[in-house]
């Protein structure tokens, strides 16, 4: 509680993969409903650089989740796109691209841009 939103990131990151990031900007703010009975998720999105590009994630919540791969953003707007898509991907990523159509290239740009 009372941490900030890029504290909160570097955080999480950490605690859920291991990997030691440096918080970098807001990028966006989504509202995801899951269920508007019992599920409702407010997502800030913060952009985080990882501090040695060469770490790998981890597992370290197996209860929660059971992998971590790398994907490109092409390839998960075709799995969005495709049959059944938008229940492949978690709701705040697919609200991510739907809602700031730009957020992609805004994040390549900062990733060749750092500063």
């Amino acid at each position: 509680m009372g941490e900030s939103f890029f504290a909160c990131a570097e955080r999480e990151t950490l605690e859920e993969t291991g990997l030691v990031v440096r918080a970098q900007r807001l990028l966006a703010v989504t509202n995801d409903v899951f269920d508007p009975r019992s599920k409702h998720y407010i997502t800030i999105f913060v952009l985080c650089q990882r501090v040695d590009e060469t770490q790998e994630p981890q597992v370290l919540e197996p209860e929660k989740c059971e992998c971590w791969t790398w994907q490109s953003w092409s390839d998960i707007k075709a799995v969005i796109a495709g049959r059944d898509g938008e229940s492949k991907v978690f709701l705040p990523i697919v609200n991510l691209l739907r809602d700031y159509p730009g957020v992609v290239s805004e994040m390549e740009t900062s990733r060749l841009n750092p500063n």
